[in-house]
């Protein structure tokens, strides 16, 4: 097995603390293979019980196979990760390993079907409705425009009294989409089963295979892992992913991006007139 890939697809199921060890061990690598698990313990201050808990984490059946695995192992040190040393660099590795392990993640969980599904409903709703709430509803603002650019015809709500107003306004022929990270956003839920209720399609993305909200939708996109995220890392991240990889697919129709192609024009010949008046 090797150890620099098994880091990559695991690291973001690593505690704060293991993170740290995988750090150390893709910056000594194969330099580890004759060190034991007291010694390995003293340099990295991990305790001897959670060296353990991060080699099985990494699907290795004790340390001694992990050291075994380390001494075959041909890899090098990628050259990212060459000043380590530096705070500002082990904190830049740690974002991009944590990113690299999430859009792996969200890209192997994707249920191709449903993606389908959510596509051909998302291209014959007569109107389409996007809620979500605090970071979601930026996720959900950003997607709504580009529909909106493509020529879809869709709203937006990020509070629930706009969601109350649209669900009162709505029919067979919608699709109301809920994107939610936890999938236990209140508002976004309670909205959604309303607006099945009152006919409507209903789609949700979300990073939580087990949130409540994929028990109320037709359409449920499944991201891969929920981010456990305590430091200012994206936790949108793997739901934008999703939502960049609906628009790509949208856009191979012409009609989209035709569309698409002229609401820049537009935008860029107001912005270029409004230079020459200045």
């Amino acid at each position: 097995m090797d150890v620099i890939a098994a880091i990559e697809a695991n690291y973001a199921l690593l505690s704060k603390t293991e993170q740290h060890l995988a750090l150390y061990v893709i910056e000594k690598g194969s330099e580890l293979a004759n060190t034991g698990i007291k010694e390995l313990a003293n340099q990295t201050q991990a305790s001897s019980a959670t060296i353990s808990r991060f080699v099985r984490k990494l699907g290795f059946k004790n340390y001694e196979h992990f050291k075994l695995a380390l001494a075959k192992d041909p890899k090098q040190s990628p050259p990212l990760l060459g000043g380590v040393s530096s705070p500002v660099m082990a904190e830049s590795i740690q974002v991009f390993n944590t990113y690299q392990a999430v859009i792996k993640e969200a890209q192997a969980s994707l249920d191709k079907e449903m993606m389908q599904r959510l596509l051909d409903s998302i291209q014959s709703a007569e109107r389409i409705f996007i809620y979500g709430m605090g970071s979601s509803g930026l996720s959900a603002t950003e997607f709504s425009q580009r529909l909106m650019r493509m020529g879809l015809t869709t709203f937006v709500a990020c509070d629930d009294h706009m969601m109350t107003i649209y669900n009162h306004i709505l029919h067979k022929e919608d699709l109301v989409i809920g994107i939610s990270s936890e999938g236990e956003t209140v508002e976004v839920n309670q909205s959604l089963k309303m607006a099945k209720q009152n006919g409507a399609k209903t789609a949700a993305i979300t990073c939580n295979r087990t949130g409540h909200i994929i028990q109320l939708v037709d359409y449920p996109l499944i991201t891969g892992m929920h981010l456990q995220i305590t430091e200012f890392i994206n936790s949108q991240f793997p739901l934008m992913y999703v939502i960049d990889v609906l628009s790509t697919l949208l856009l191979e129709d012409k009609r989209y991006r035709w569309n698409i192609e002229r609401t820049i024009s537009a935008i860029y010949a107001i912005k270029t007139n409004d230079d020459r008046e200045h």
